[in-house]
């Protein structure tokens, strides 16, 4: 991917968060990795927190500038989400392989608006799972 000092439509933030059970109960932690308002900031970031580096039970945000990852965010109160559940293969480093590519296609596309009603999605989230083999 070519790097840029082209500014972005909007500026995003990368978040990632994980979920820890403390005293029974599930217990979330929301660091800020920083925001990309360049093509290259944005692909920096994007290179640095790898979905397939990401440990089990957490997520990698990627939301507009001052959107939090978090239902009570004033961006989010009245939003929805959809999942893509994917079919993946037994073999390890083609499931990764498939996963990235997958995850990239989405990315670029939300970045980039390269669909209807692009300013109406305030971000993208990707999570590993703990029963994932």
């Amino acid at each position: 991917m070519q790097k840029s000092q082209e500014r972005l439509s909007g500026a995003w933030g990368f978040w990632q968060d994980h979920w820890d059970h403390v005293e029974g109960l599930k217990v979330q932690s929301l660091n800020d990795l920083g925001v990309a308002a360049t093509v290259n900031e944005f692909w920096n970031l994007y290179e640095r927190n790898a979905v397939g580096q990401l440990s089990k039970d957490c997520s990698l945000h990627i939301f507009r500038k001052h959107v939090k990852p978090e239902w009570e965010d004033p961006a989010n109160v009245n939003g929805g989400h959809f999942r893509l559940l994917a079919t993946m293969s037994t073999d390890i480093n083609a499931q990764q392989r498939k996963i990235g590519h997958l995850w990239f296609d989405l990315v670029r596309a939300v970045v980039r608006e390269d669909f209807t009603d692009a300013k109406s999605v305030v971000g993208i989230a990707f999570t590993n799972k703990s029963y994932r083999q």
